[in-house]
Formats: C-alpha cells, structure tokens, sequence
C-alpha cells in the first residue's frame, strides 16, 4: 500500500460484532437528556430485561438520537451497586470488576419504554457451543453469584453512605466555624455540636476502615503490599472466583468463604445500622436543639441472602 511516506505494509480491521443482544429502535426525533438523567447515567431510552417468569433481570438505558439507535445487552443481570469513592472505570469487557453474573441460557424479554410508550421482544439465549452446558451446575452457579451480588450492593450501599456522612460531617464544620476566618470565635451553642461531630466522624472513619482500604485507588492501582485486602476487596475476589469458569457450580471452597464473609458481613452492618441508630441520631440530636441543622442518613440496611437458607432447593 502506498501513503506520502512511499509503499509499506498494511492490514485492515473491522470493529468487533457487539457482544450481547441488539437492539435496534427508531425514533422520529431527538429527545434531549436533562442533566438530571445525565448525573445518573440515564436517558429517556429505558431498557428493561425480564427473565421468562417475568422476574427482573436488568436495566439500562440506550441513546436517544434521530434515526435508527442501536443498545446492546451483555446477557448478564445487574451488576452491584458502584463504589462512590472510586472515580468510574473505563469501559473494559474483560476486567471489569463491576460486572453482573451471566444470565441462564432461556428465553428473556426486552422491553423499550419511550414516552411512556413501551415496546417489547422475546431473545433467546442460547449455551455457548463450544462446550456441553451442565444446566444444573450453570443455574447454581447464577444462583450463588446473584447473592454475592446482592450483599456486595449492601455493602458498597454502606460504603457509600458512610463516605456521605463524611463529607457532610466536613461541610458542617466548615460552617459552624466561619467566624473564625474573621478572628471571632465560634458561637457557644455550636461548641457542643463541634465536639460531638468530631466524636461521630472518627467512629465514621473507623467503620469505613474496617471494610475498605480508603487509602488505594481502584482496582488498576491496588498495592497488596502496602495495603491487604479487607472486606469489599474479598468480596468482589469471590464474586470473580465464581463467574470465572462457564456453567461451574460452586465448589465448597467458594462455599465456605461465602459463609465466612456474610457473617463477617452481617457484623459490620449490625455496627453500620447502630451507628445511623444510636450516634448519627444523638447527634442529629444535639445539633437540631443548637440550630446547627442534622445529617442525612437514610433508613438501615437489611442484609440479603443468607447463605445456607435456601440450599437444597
């Protein structure tokens, strides 16, 4: 092939086909995203994937252009609720450590919602053929990646939360003390709620500690020398170790590290929910009777799937 700087080898390469489900839909005109959707990663393209008993399966949302618009589905369920105090991956198939299980291989449902208007089609998943499908093993695979995946989701959730109430512990400060950046001091009846909030943010940052290692970057900047792995790293550990092999039922070592990380679990959102309970709401308290306004915290967490509970079935 020639080009300006004379003849050379060349190759030429077309994009990958996507992988998953297509989903082709035409709209007449553009619809605008409002911010609103855009800082949750939404658009008015809703897209929601139901299993062939009509259970939830995933949602996601496609682009909203002129013109013929294409979505795919990546034939898995939900991933886990996303870390706040990580800055979002890029979008990687392969090492994304935020990836829903893969769905049994059955028929699914997607339906599209525009306007209120919802249009919906059957897709069939089918095994990969390049192995024999053992659908028992594949579903108690599924079965137990779907729990893990839930109590991750309760865990990044506190996670999350108790990052909040950091920054709004930060932000009070800030103005409860904004006389003193004029040589005045603090008002008397805000002291209390200083000392109070300074109590609540160390008893914050512990719990956080206890969980995840506040200090490291992410998954593509993890130091295990400097930093072991706590609570959230193992459990996404064991998430991969699940989903890692096609249609492989759990083996009594995933089992049991399973049962070992949900009571390890269970005991620190007992601790999350006494915080929000006993400390978050005495000091709601005391700063409400100072005029030094309260935190938000949102209702306790319920754990799911109990591990052992169901087995057999």
């Amino acid at each position: 092939m020639w080009n300006k700087r004379g003849f050379s080898q060349a190759g030429f390469s077309a994009p990958d086909a996507p992988r998953g489900a297509v989903i082709d839909y035409f709209l007449k005109s553009e619809i605008e995203v409002p911010q609103e959707m855009k800082d949750k990663r939404e658009t008015p393209v809703k897209i929601v994937v139901s299993d062939s008993d009509g259970k939830w399966v995933k949602t996601f949302y496609g682009p909203s252009k002129a013109g013929f618009n294409r979505a795919v589905w990546d034939l898995r369920y939900q991933e886990p609720v996303r870390l706040s105090i990580l800055p979002p991956p890029e979008p990687n198939m392969f090492f994304d450590t935020n990836l829903g299980p893969p769905v049994v291989p059955g028929v699914y449902q997607v339906s599209v919602t525009v306007n209120g208007k919802t249009e919906a089609q059957r897709v069939e998943v089918g095994a990969d053929p390049r192995f024999t499908a053992d659908m028992a093993a594949f579903r108690a695979q599924t079965k137990l990646a779907l729990e893990v995946r839930d109590q991750l989701s309760d865990l990044t959730e506190a996670l999350n939360r108790l990052d909040s109430l950091k920054s709004q512990l930060g932000t009070m400060k800030k103005l409860l003390t904004a006389d003193e950046a004029s040589g005045r001091p603090v008002p008397a009846r805000f002291v209390p709620v200083l000392e109070q909030s300074r109590e609540l943010e160390k008893k914050v940052k512990a719990l956080q500690d206890r969980a995840f290692n506040v200090e490291s970057q992410g998954p593509e900047a993890k130091d295990y020398i400097r930093f072991t792995q706590k609570l959230y790293d193992r459990y996404q550990d064991l998430q991969r170790g699940i989903m890692m092999d096609y249609d492989r039922a759990p083996t009594a070592l995933l089992e049991e590290e399973h049962a070992s990380l949900y009571k390890e679990l269970q005991a620190f959102l007992g601790d999350f929910n006494g915080l929000l309970n006993t400390d978050v709401s005495g000091f709601n308290k005391v700063a409400a009777e100072n005029g030094a306004g309260g935190l938000f915290t949102g209702a306790p967490i319920q754990l799911a799937g109990d591990p052992g509970k169901n087995k057999g079935e």
